[in-house]
């Protein structure tokens, strides 16, 4: 990818100019910007924390699967001081080296704004466990008794520069994201094709392989921009630059058997070869708002977007440019109308060819140039919404929304050449009396072509919420939304032009319920309870084949209307009491139950291990928590908290990555504020 020209950065070098001009007239029409408002004293303020966690677990970390789970010293404190002009604030939350929060703020007067924020936790991963092979399918675990967990932080950087007495910001932000552990590499090895020939326990060339991988993964953004008012117009102009870098086992070997007869013609040799690349990425986007004043009946705005990315191991290129822009018309106090209209255009190129060669044998190289280009497009989208308040206590809303997506290169995927949507909702929300509020919507879309099969050709979906407050002591909050979507026929894609049709229909439903009511039974107890639904239910076609390829009608096979469907409850009870001045007391339990399974009966695919077995899912997590804090003599607070969290997988598949896991932390903390 070209760096940057000159030409990028010509439109901010004339805006500045522009705005300097701006303020000079505005310094030199003699207008006293002095400050009137005299700020108030805020006398400083500190604390600091120091603890230790007790963490324990048996037999899997999975119910505390974001908690690293070691024993460990814990620290934190808080600064804020107000010395105007300036502001100060610093914020620090060390639970242990895996696992810490910070955030640091400065401010001089309107001038200078600096904020800097970082946030660490810990995962832990799973083992999926691969030592049992079932007839058909052999297996090659090469990590048992690893243990995998990755650490990922998240910092961000913002700083902004404003111009005295003038509306014109300088501004730059940074973040960067940080992945760095173990995991498990899972992926099809022994010939990773349908036949080998040697040895023989590996006949059939498939074998599901785990290897332990080194994960040290960088992606980084830097943003750099400008905005002010001019006039009648607000811009905002910005430059960013991202990348995504990849260390540690950037790419994995395995040794391969022979993919095919191991004679001339075969599909590959015997050899070291690589796979599971993490290629190093980059790019870069400009991006150009603009806003007129909010005075008046009608004000406008538009945005205009050009970014490009880059594979720098394949050198596959993106290119994108969107343009947006939007109205909003209030021809009266009580109805406001908003028109939105966005262009976008996706330019994708990768190689035609792709090689891979014998880490150990340069004679074995291998090169296809049947690399199916990749699809572009380019898509329109039109909105239309209008809001109507007739009264103080009702507003109502409608809105029509209309997409067009039209592809390149669509025919060697399968995937039609252009899709059209049309989104139609209304929605209102009304005080129907003091203490109760109530929201519900409608939405309806059809789509003409979807392109994925998990597309609906049409789809409805409801929602409704409803807030009460019947006596000052008790609030309650009910929400429910439902949708349905359902598709004539799914398509499958067997290779260019050739495209399989499924002889039934795709249904879906999910529902989901959610309701919490909270008691404040005296001044110095309250009570929380809340409960949540959700359901997940799909019908549809299941397409195989029961040979390898080439592929005919004799061997496609369908198995009609297979149901999945998936369920999770969850119950919580909070409790929060003051006993007095110096003691405070909370507890919690949370309850979840999850099932998840869907029924196959082709012969085929029951025998003789049945697919579903690898989905069928039940388990129960019940996580208890209760904690309490003291003042002692002199200000200093002591705490303490304890929880205990218990995974249960009912089923006890041998087959699935879910094991029983149950974990206890013990938290003890001395706090002390000062101011």
């Amino acid at each position: 990818m070209k760096s940057p020209s000159i030409k990028k950065y010509s439109f901010i070098l004339i805006f500045i100019i522009f705005l300097t001009a701006n303020i000079t007239s505005a310094q030199d029409s003699g207008i006293n910007f002095e400050q009137i408002y005299s700020f108030p004293e805020i006398a400083p303020a500190t604390s600091c924390t120091a603890g230790y966690r007790f963490a324990g677990y048996d037999n899997s970390k999975k119910a505390g699967e974001y908690e690293y789970l070691h024993n460990s010293i814990s620290a934190g404190g808080e600064i804020r001081l107000f010395p105007f002009p300036h502001r100060i604030h610093l914020n620090i939350n060390v639970k242990n080296r895996k696992d810490y929060f910070g955030d640091l703020s400065y401010a001089y007067r309107d001038i200078v704004l600096f904020r800097g924020i970082n946030r660490t936790l810990f995962h832990n991963l799973d083992n999926i466990y691969y030592g049992r092979s079932p007839a058909v399918s052999f297996t090659e675990p090469t990590d048992a008794g690893e243990e995998y967990g990755v650490s990922v932080g998240i910092s961000n950087v913002f700083v902004r520069f404003k111009t005295p007495h003038f509306p014109f910001h300088v501004y730059a932000n940074g973040s960067l994201i940080k992945k760095d552990g173990l995991a498990q590499q899972r992926f099809l090895g022994g010939a990773g094709y349908f036949t080998t020939t040697v040895p023989f326990p590996f006949a059939n060339g498939r074998v599901r392989t785990t290897q332990k991988r080194d994960i040290d993964w960088k992606t980084t953004e830097y943003t750099i921009g400008a905005n002010g008012h001019l006039r009648w117009i607000e811009a905002d102009i910005s430059h960013t630059e991202k990348r995504f870098d990849s260390s540690g086992d950037k790419v994995m070997y395995y040794t391969y058997l022979p993919a095919g007869a191991p004679t001339a013609g075969s599909v590959r040799q015997g050899g070291t070869y690589p796979h599971n690349l993490n290629p190093n990425l980059r790019g870069s986007t400009n991006t150009l708002k603009l806003h007129s004043s909010y005075t008046g009946k009608i004000v406008a705005s538009a945005t205009f977007l050009k970014k490009d990315r880059e594979n720098e191991y394949s050198h596959a290129k993106a290119g994108y440019f969107s343009g947006a822009g939007n109205i909003t018309w209030m021809p009266l106090t009580k109805l406001i109308f908003f028109i939105k209209y966005k262009h976008t255009d996706r330019n994708i190129d990768n190689p035609v060819s792709v090689t891979i060669a014998d880490l150990n044998n340069a004679a074995n190289t291998y090169s296809d140039t049947s690399v199916r280009p990749s699809i572009s497009s380019h898509s329109d989208m039109v909105s239309l919404t209008g809001r109507y308040r007739p009264v103080s206590r009702l507003t109502l809303r409608a809105n029509y929304t209309f997409r067009d997506h039209r592809r390149s290169d669509n025919k060697a995927w399968g995937l039609p050449h252009s899709t059209q949507k049309n989104i139609f909702s209304i929605s209102g929300d009304s005080r129907i009396m003091a203490g109760l509020a109530l929201k519900a919507g409608y939405t309806h879309k059809s789509i003409n072509d979807p392109a994925y099969n998990v597309q609906p050709d049409r789809s409805d979906e409801g929602r409704l919420s409803i807030s009460w407050l019947p006596v000052s002591r008790i609030s309650a909050i009910l929400s429910y939304g439902i949708a349905i979507e359902k598709r004539d026929h799914m398509r499958f894609a067997e290779g260019p032009g050739v495209i399989i049709e499924s002889p039934g229909n795709r249904k879906v439903r999910r529902d989901n319920l959610l309701g919490n009511v909270s008691f404040l039974i005296i001044k110095e107890l309250s009570l929380t309870t809340s409960y949540a639904y959700m359901h997940h239910k799909i019908k549809e076609d299941v397409f195989y084949h029961n040979t390898i390829p080439p592929f005919t009608d004799a061997n496609r096979k369908f198995d009609r209307g297979v149901p999945y469907s998936d369920t999770a409850n969850s119950y919580a009870v909070n409790i929060r009491y003051r006993v007095n001045d110096k003691l405070n007391l909370n507890g919690g339990v949370t309850h979840t139950r999850s099932r998840a399974h869907f029924n196959v009966a082709a012969a085929d695919l029951t025998q003789p291990v049945s697919v579903a077995s690898f989905s069928s899912l039940e388990t129960r997590e019940t996580s208890y928590s209760i904690s309490g804090s003291y003042t002692v003599i002199h200000g200093f607070l002591v705490g303490a908290e304890y929880r205990y969290s218990d995974f249960n997988d009912v089923r006890d598949d041998p087959y699935d990555d879910v094991k029983d896991s149950k974990v206890h932390i013990i938290w003890l903390t001395l706090s002390k504020k000062w101011g």
